[in-house]
């Protein structure tokens, strides 16, 4: 069976000129349907509701009042199907414009129970639409953002944190189905949490702690080839702006090997071969993003040998204007020890020369002034 996304349908919509075709309209006139089969059944009848009261004459509406299918707020029933109306059309084309559709939607309903019911919709299309992922993301770095929304990161973290430990349920599901759809459906729920796991780790909106406590979970004593498999996925994703530590990545490596003989799949166990042989600490000498990193970590632990040792080994120059960088935005003085360890006066002078204080002025106020300051504690 071909199964299209709302993009590729609109897209063959507009080549067709016999026909005025209107996806858009087709979608709500959709929905609509769908709404009103709570009250006078279309798709459902006695297949969905088993003591559906088809041939009573008793109110179907009056039914619904007072049995267990009543609503009591039919508002949430609008909010859940406009919410899932604007992530089904939402693409990487008309993000700005859907994604303005729900920040209105989530301000004019700002609630948790709200804030919920997009979290179950987004996961919706999270697990079964998953080339859309970085868009998703997008999506909720925009959303805690917002001034207007009552939402920030650790509410989203914490719903990704609880549907990956959902993940020994579907586990369950699996262990107790030979249905393919079942069984692909709960797989999906696992690897889809995952993958949308690293891509906001790659994003840098999900820091190390988090990201080693989900696959110290993944690599547990019990592990089955489903969690070698997630595991895979997620390494693949975080390779590109993977920020663990050596002694980590490390640990890691060691307990794939140690138990990659265990693995009964043999596409699983030949996928981890590779990745093992991959799973090197690399330092780029001229990655802003490790240098950052550092930074940060300095700021916790206050360890002067270990930056040092760490800035001793990448490009210099790149190093030094990195600090004075931070040391211009935020005026903490906390570098200036570290600069000159790690560099001689002749080329500190060369580098504080070459910075473009006009330039800088556009996003540093007073930047000038606290350059000389600046000089002056670096005893230049």
């Amino acid at each position: 069976m071909l199964i299209y996304n709302l993009e590729t349908i609109q897209s063959i919509s507009n080549t067709i000129t016999v026909f005025e075709i209107d996806i858009n309209k087709f979608l709500k006139d959709y929905i609509q349907i769908e709404k009103n089969d709570k009250y006078e059944p279309i798709f459902s009848l006695t297949d969905k509701y088993k003591s559906f009261p088809i041939n009573s004459s008793r109110s179907t509406k009056n039914f619904f009042q007072n049995n267990k299918w009543k609503i009591n707020n039919s508002n949430v029933l609008k909010i859940n199907q406009d919410l899932k109306l604007s992530l089904n059309k939402l693409s990487s084309s008309n993000y700005n414009a859907i994604r303005n559709d729900i920040i209105t939607i989530l301000k004019n309903n700002n609630t948790i129970d709200v804030l919920n019911i997009f979290m179950k919709e987004l996961f919706e299309k999270i697990w079964f639409d998953e080339k859309f992922l970085e868009s998703y993301v997008s999506l909720c770095y925009d959303l805690w953002n917002h001034k207007d929304i009552n939402c920030n990161s650790d509410f989203i973290l914490q719903y990704c944190k609880q549907e990956f430990e959902n993940r020994n349920n579907y586990k369950i599901q699996l262990s107790k189905t030979t249905n393919d759809e079942q069984i692909f459906i709960s797989k999906r729920k696992i690897v889809g949490t995952i993958e949308f796991i690293g891509q906001l780790y790659i994003k840098e909106y999900l820091d190390n702690e988090i990201l080693q406590d989900i696959i110290d979970s993944l690599l547990t004593s019990d592990m089955s080839d489903l969690d070698y498999e997630s595991f895979y996925k997620l390494w693949i994703i975080i390779d590109d702006n993977n920020r663990l530590e050596e002694d980590i990545i490390i640990k890691y490596k060691e307990i794939i090997t140690q138990n990659i003989s265990d693995i009964d799949n043999n596409r699983i166990k030949i996928l981890l071969k590779t990745l093992v042989e991959q799973m090197v600490f690399q330092k780029d000498d001229n990655n802003i993003n490790y240098i950052n990193t550092c930074i940060i970590e300095f700021k916790k632990t206050k360890d002067l040998c270990k930056i040092v040792k760490e800035f001793k080994n990448l490009e210099i120059d790149l190093v030094i204007n990195e600090l004075i960088m931070n040391e211009l935005e935020n005026k903490t003085s906390l570098f200036i020890e570290v600069i000159m360890l790690l560099t001689n006066r002749v080329d500190l002078l060369r580098i504080l020369d070459s910075i473009d204080l006009d330039e800088l002025e556009i996003d540093i106020p007073n930047v000038k002034t606290t350059f000389q300051d600046l000089k002056e504690k670096l005893k230049i």
